[in-house]
């Protein structure tokens, strides 16, 4: 069953403004749980250090805040712009160019004939290519992984990458430990980060898709856990994935981080989906 209108109501009666539209002092007032104290402590430390105020300040970076309607902090957050990419696979480079020599001799076969043994050997040979690098007839016909110009002389500021992808980077991302007790108020069975996730972060990405182009959202997830409970938690509740199928530069802050993303279309569809379904399953405990 969805969210009642009266439910949607308590979450309009709430606001999402960015930092610098805030009284500073308000920051002060953020603090973490004690089954995760240290953690989430760096976390807010971080979201309110002076330097990431003044990116803030400067435009370098988007923070906001979630507030009840008596103004007490419920979440926090931070976006910044980033960019994806698809690495270059080298094998795949090779394979492509080999596939389409073969191709090209196979072609030229009716002006310059090969002769029906070489042929036979030539096909042969795209299969074996095509068998062991995983490629498909569609990769080699359109030379996916390939770049056509050997010569391009090689430019120190500039990594070459197959192909590059909008996206927007989640940061400092948590909730005040002492906004709970209004949570529990409002008598919402969905667990407070989880419930303003998808009502106010997602939509802010909605709201860059309408001024920018921007594909992904994606996060490094400093999870020191040994059961790896965090990343577990943005992959099942708040559904961000990583696949392998795209890659990031991780700056040295985050070099212990696991780096995960999501299309901004699956996670849109996700936001819908839990608000479509928000009474189907009732908890009182969870807050």
């Amino acid at each position: 069953m969805r969210i009642k209108p009266e439910q949607e109501a308590i979450l309009s009666n709430c606001k999402c403004i960015r930092v610098r539209n805030s009284d500073r002092q308000i920051l002060s007032t953020i603090v973490g749980a004690k089954v995760n104290l240290q953690e989430l402590s760096n976390i807010i430390d971080l979201f309110r250090h002076p330097k990431h105020i003044e990116d803030e300040l400067n435009g370098h970076l988007a923070s906001y805040l979630v507030l009840a309607p008596d103004n007490t902090v419920l979440m926090f957050f931070s976006l910044r712009c980033g960019e994806l990419f698809k690495g270059v696979d080298n094998e795949k480079i090779e394979a492509v160019r080999a596939a389409n020599e073969v191709l090209l001799t196979l072609s030229e076969n009716s002006q310059n004939p090969i002769g029906e043994e070489k042929r036979n050997q030539a096909i042969e040979t795209l299969k074996r290519i095509i068998a062991e690098s995983g490629l498909t007839i569609d990769d080699i016909s359109q030379k996916k992984y390939y770049f056509a110009d050997e010569k391009i002389e090689p430019d120190k500021l500039v990594s070459r990458v197959l192909k590059v992808f909008p996206g927007v980077e989640l940061k400092f991302y948590g909730t005040n430990e002492a906004g709970k007790e209004y949570w529990k108020t409002t008598k919402l069975h969905h667990k407070m980060g989880l419930t303003l996730y998808w009502r106010f972060v997602v939509p802010k990405l909605e709201e860059l898709q309408d001024i920018a182009g921007c594909q992904y959202m994606y996060l490094f997830a400093a999870d020191r856990e040994a059961d790896g409970h965090l990343v577990t938690y943005y992959r099942t509740a708040l559904h961000i994935n990583a696949n392998h199928f795209l890659s990031s530069n991780k700056p040295q802050f985050d070099y212990t981080s696991v780096f995960l993303y999501q299309d901004i279309t699956e996670l849109k569809k996700q936001r819908d989906y839990f608000f479509e379904t928000f009474n189907d399953t009732i908890n009182q405990d969870a807050v």
